[in-house]
This record gives structure tokens, C-alpha cells and sequence, in this order.
């Protein structure tokens, strides 16, 4: 996996559970695409860059501790618990779209991070769905639908876009299993 932290960013990381990678958590960044998992935020960087160039504004957030957002049960796990002020910084209340991509089943990572979805009709987990048969981390991600093209389907469907307004006439074909997605999305 390529290096995509500096030195600050890293410990900002390991101090805060999280970090924005894209994105100032303004207003008009209505959606924000989180990441769990080095994979994860590979495909993820891939579809802030269509977004970007889409002109669709966003924050890309990386979450190295998805536990540390949950809500809390008793005082050991508060002690051990993202700052409110964080959480609120990383998340606000504003950017109600919300693409998750994690490196798990996407059920329970829904319940670990309940504090942070905004509801079904905002909110997308995208993640493991038991499907294997493939030799490689590309076809693993396309099999579960975890690749950034799928994360554009997810935004596209959130935002009320047409997903042609995201991705080509052939990424939508792969997306939909109509072609081979090998050369088109990876």
C-alpha cells in the first residue's frame, strides 16, 4: 500500500481515531466518503478524485479506529472514546450523505458507528457481502461491491444524481456486471 499520511498526519490519526484527508467540513460538503481499512481508502481516494473532477464538493475521512466513535456504555469505554469536539469536526451535522467503505461486514460496522449514520435514506455501508471465487484484491473488491465505482453508485443514489453524471457509459456497464470490469475499473 502506498504511503498517503505525512508524519503529522499519521499521529493526528492515532490521537483522534480519524482524520479528514480531503475536504475542509464546510457546509457545502454535503457528503462524506469514510474509509476503514488500507484497501478501503485506496478505492475511496480513487472516487474523491471523480468527484473532484465532477465538481462535486466532499471530504474524504480515514477512521483507523471505528470503535472509538461508538456510543459509549460505561466509563472504561468513554475513557477510550473519540472527543466530542472531534467527532463533530470530522462529521457535521451538515454533511448529512454519508458513504461508508469498510474492511468487514458492512451490519456490523452500521451499529458500531451508529452515532455517525444519519439514516437509511442518507447513509450507505458498503462492505463484505460473502462473496469469494477470485484471486486477487481487485476482484474481491468488485465481487463485494466495494470498489470506488460502487462508491459513486452509492453517492449518486444518496445525491438524486443520475450516475451517468459520475461514471461512463462503460464503468456503469461494469458496475452492473454487463462487462468485464477488469481494464475499465481496475
Amino acid at each position: 500500500m502506498p504511503v498517503v499520511m505525512s508524519k503529522t498526519q499519521s499521529e493526528e490519526l492515532v490521537a483522534n481515531g480519524a482524520i479528514r484527508l480531503v475536504g475542509e467540513g464546510t457546509a457545502d460538503e454535503d457528503t462524506i466518503l469514510v474509509a476503514i481499512g488500507g484497501y478501503q481508502l485506496a478505492e475511496m481516494r480513487k472516487a474523491s478524485k471523480r468527484l473532484q473532477s465532477c465538481n462535486i464538493p466532499h471530504s474524504l475521512v480515514y477512521v483507523l479506529e471505528p470503535g472509538r466513535f461508538r456510543t459509549v456504555r460505561d466509563t472504561w469505554e468513554a475513557a477510550g472514546a473519540v472527543a466530542q469536539g472531534v467527532a463533530e469536526d470530522l462529521f457535521p451535522t451538515s454533511a448529512q450523505h454519508r458513504v461508508f467503505l469498510c474492511h468487514t461486514r458492512p451490519e456490523p460496522m452500521t451499529g458500531v458507528l451508529r452515532p455517525l449514520v444519519t439514516g437509511s435514506g442518507k447513509t450507505k455501508v458498503l462492505g463484505f457481502i460473502n462473496r469469494g471465487g477470485t484471486l486477487d484484491t481487485d476482484g474481491m473488491l468488485f465481487a463485494n461491491k466495494c470498489t470506488w465505482a460502487h462508491v459513486l453508485e452509492a453517492v449518486a443514489d444518496l445525491q438524486d444524481l443520475k450516475l451517468s453524471e459520475v461514471l461512463s457509459g462503460q464503468e456503469i456497464a461494469a458496475v452492473h456486471g454487463e462487462i468485464r470490469p477488469k481494464g475499465i475499473l481496475f
